[in-house]
């Protein structure tokens, strides 16, 4: 893996390889006069080694920079031994370069070069550990926070070549020293640095590294303190749960009471990554509890940072051993519910999306045994006025079904699901994304009713990626089998056939895809069934005239515009999609 992509600070940005490689692009299209292009010129009649040193010694620094992007190329054509002697000598030279843009260059190819020496044998790690950490050591502690950030990341990415007394000896002391700096942003970065260190060590080096995040967690600049906050998960789960128990937990709960309320946030913030590094024994009595504090903090914010964490918090207690009502008191739950009270008559606020997100995900930490805690506030979210909040409700409607089981689906559900279906278009693909796993759950009479409305559907929506969407869904009925032979014939193979004439190619593909599927549920042990002789031929791809039969009657709740855009994320676990800030093109 690549563990210095994961080392960018926020308080530290630094530049990738790509956009280097962009803003030197840039400069190849700049027009520049004859006498700069005669600068920049250098005689192709040189050796490679002459070409190499010409290069890194010229007073252009595109040219030096050059020089440093063929510097593993030029080493391998003359030898470790005379790259040892005559190149690397002008690298470490490098590190006090005037040019920002080399210094940057050089530390983000360290790497590269540490990866070719590892496998020239002992030579190649002497010059390892003599030349390459040493120049990564010295950029770590540049005045510029790019270069150092740069540097800190390629350092991480270097130290897994080395062997394990090297890094307690050469790697160790970098990262002590910067976490005993005298500068407030290079001590800062050092939380980060810890916590991309330490899966590297030892127990014993880890507990040390343990102990100098407690010194930088009682920093007296409070940004020190907040970058802490923010490192403690990562550097959990590098120790693993015995030292985050031991050692770092009682840290985290000094970050929880700090009197800077920036570093208070920070730590609510971490409550749901904290909880998941903890053993199960902590998780209910310790987390809950913290997460109660920052829920009466005189803080606006940290309250706020708080409850956006409380669903995914909850959903940490899953499998833990103990009586659901034990690991998560109705207290909580009345905390959670309470995120949605103001979804109904409330446009904007986040605190709904975060209430939707995670239901499936709480539901599946207390059980569907308590379901009357969690019902009306479903119900509530079903009737939001925000789109978003509807839309993810759709999404993970299926997951709620597979919970809940059959009864109370039916029960429960089934109007939720007519009402998305009338929904916007942004909520009611939703709904049919998954509508083949949402009524495998239902009884066969409720299956047959919603097979019949597909073709309304399908006609009250223009959009060619729903109508792909169905067609997928129509091989999950097939594949599932929901439905007998003779009502996949009278209701499916029309659609099916309408949807291998529909004009867009994509639409088609899956509706092509779908046939063998069907023509196998047709298929029986006597052969294929009776009545497919007799099916229809492919209707017209252009809508019908008069609609279908409309659906049940219910009706849809009251929405807000759906902005244009895209709507993206990762799902959480159950697996459904996040809740979007717009809907897809």
């Amino acid at each position: 893996a690549d563990l210095g992509s994961a080392f960018v600070p926020p308080s530290l940005p630094g530049r990738s390889m790509s956009e280097f490689e962009g803003e030197f692009g840039e400069w190849r299209n700049t027009e520049i006069s004859e006498q700069q292009l005669l600068n920049l010129e250098v005689d192709e009649t040189l050796s490679p080694l002459d070409r190499s040193l010409t290069l890194l010694r010229s007073d252009v620094n595109i040219q030096r920079i050059v020089g440093l992007r063929e510097f593993v190329e030029t080493s391998q054509k003359i030898g470790l031994e005379k790259s040892k002697e005559n190149l690397f000598p002008l690298l470490l030279e490098l590190t006090q370069d005037v040019d920002v843009s080399v210094k940057e260059i050089l530390a983000v190819t360290v790497p590269e070069i540490a990866e070719y020496v590892k496998g020239e044998g002992p030579l190649g790690c002497e010059l390892l550990v003599g030349q390459l950490v040493p120049i990564l050591a010295e950029l770590t502690t540049d005045r510029l926070d790019p270069i150092r950030t740069v540097a800190c990341a390629s350092l991480i990415r270097t130290a897994p070549l080395l062997q394990p007394p090297d890094l307690e000896a050469h790697v160790l002391p970098i990262v002590l020293t910067m976490a005993k700096d005298e500068d407030t942003k290079r001590r800062a970065s050092a939380p980060h640095f810890l916590a991309e260190f330490a899966h590297i060590f030892a127990v014993p080096i880890q507990e040390r590294l343990c102990a100098e995040m407690g010194v930088l967690c009682e920093d007296f600049m409070f940004a020190v303190r907040k970058e802490a906050a923010t490192a403690l998960p990562k550097l959990c789960q590098a120790v693993g749960p015995a030292l985050c128990n031991r050692l770092l937990l009682p840290l985290y709960g000094k970050l929880c009471r700090d009197d800077i309320w920036g570093v208070r946030k920070a730590a609510a913030e971490a409550l749901t990554s904290m909880s998941e590094m903890m053993p199960p024994a902590a998780r209910s009595a310790t987390m809950l509890q913290l997460f109660e504090a920052f829920a009466e903090d005189p803080s606006r914010w940290v309250r706020i940072a708080a409850y956006q964490e409380l669903g995914s918090l909850i959903a940490t207690m899953q499998g833990l051993p103990g009586p659901s009502t034990e690991l998560v008191p109705a207290r909580i739950v009345r905390h959670y519910v309470s995120m949605a009270e103001d979804s109904v008559k409330s446009a904007n606020g986040e605190f709904p999306v975060y209430c939707a997100f995670n239901f499936p995900a709480v539901l599946l930490a207390i059980g569907s045994a308590r379901w009357s805690e969690l019902g009306p506030t479903y119900h509530c979210l079903v009737k939001s006025v925000q789109w978003r909040v509807r839309r993810t409700l759709a999404f993970s409607l299926h997951e709620v079904a597979r919970l809940l089981g059959p009864a109370l689906t039916e029960a429960e559900l089934v109007p939720t699901f007519d009402l998305f279906l009338k929904d916007l278009d942004e909520v009611r693909i939703g709904a049919i994304t998954h509508m083949a796993e949402f009524l495998s759950l239902l009884p066969a009479a409720h299956r047959l009713t919603y097979l019949r409305m597909l073709p309304q559907v399908m006609h009250e929506t223009e959009g060619w990626r729903f109508r792909r969407t169905v067609a997928k869904q129509l091989i999950g009925f097939c594949g599932r089998g929901l439905f007998p032979a003779d009502v996949l014939l009278e209701h499916l193979v029309p659609l099916a056939l309408q949807l291998c004439c529909d004009q867009v190619a994509a639409v088609r593909a899956v509706a092509h895809r779908l046939l063998p599927v069907l023509f196998r549920c047709l298929s029986g042990p006597g052969g294929i069934h009776p009545s497919v002789s007799t099916a229809p031929s492919a209707p017209s791809s252009r809508p019908p005239t008069e609609p279908p039969p409309s659906l049940p009657s219910a009706a849809p709740p009251v929405a807000t515009p759906a902005p244009t855009g895209a709507a993206a994320s990762t799902p959480h676990t159950p697996s459904f999609p996040p809740p979007a800030a717009e809907p897809p093109p």
